[in-house]
């Protein structure tokens, strides 16, 4: 549903019957605004700040504003109120959010363990143990310690730090080439 906001927008027929749907799935259960405002940070600010760390390079402060704009007309038409104005507030408002919330649960350690999977599943299970400790390693301290992950060694960290700063830094030396074409999935590639 995100992806379909994204390619077509807001206001467009898609968007608006994407929002639609999105509503309706969500009024089943009664979420507090800050549950929302949460979900939303999931989407809004997450995503940017794994970029600055691990992607081919940092998230202009443009972007990060533009994201911002979306994700306030996605909160607007799902009735979510109070988010912050800015990214930077909004960041702000996430990250005391989850210092006073974050709490181990079964259920946290239950979602986790169904992520890790996912991640697993999509390498060969001979690689299996590796890739979990690996996925482990991604998790920033508060996260880990709210999913009951394992803590992983600190040259493990280190490795698995290291090996997506390099694989960023090849991304990055492929987008300078002047005879670079990305190669797309099928659907991106379609609406291009």
């Amino acid at each position: 549903m995100m992806y379909r906001l994204f390619r077509y927008g807001l206001d467009s027929e898609a968007g608006a019957s994407t929002m639609a749907a999105l509503n309706h799935i969500h009024s089943r259960w009664r979420v507090s605004s800050d549950a929302f405002r949460y979900v939303l940070a999931c989407f809004g600010i997450a995503p940017m700040r794994w970029c600055d760390t691990y992607a081919w390079r940092p998230v202009t402060e443009a972007e990060k504003e533009a994201s911002h704009v979306f994700y306030l007309g996605l909160a607007e038409r799902m009735d979510i109120r109070d988010v912050p104005p800015t990214w930077g507030e909004f960041a702000r408002w996430t990250d005391h959010f989850e210092q006073s919330r974050f709490a181990a649960t079964s259920e946290a350690g239950e979602v986790w363990a169904a992520t890790r999977c996912l991640l697993v599943n999509r390498f060969p299970s001979p690689l299996a143990p590796l890739i979990r400790t690996a996925a482990d390693a991604l998790l920033d301290e508060p996260l880990r310690q709210a999913c009951g992950a394992r803590r992983t060694p600190r040259v493990v960290r280190t490795l698995v730090a290291s090996g997506m700063r390099l694989r960023a830094q090849r991304i990055r030396r492929a987008h300078s080439r002047p005879d670079y074409r990305p190669v797309l999935p099928p659907s991106v590639r379609d609406s291009v």
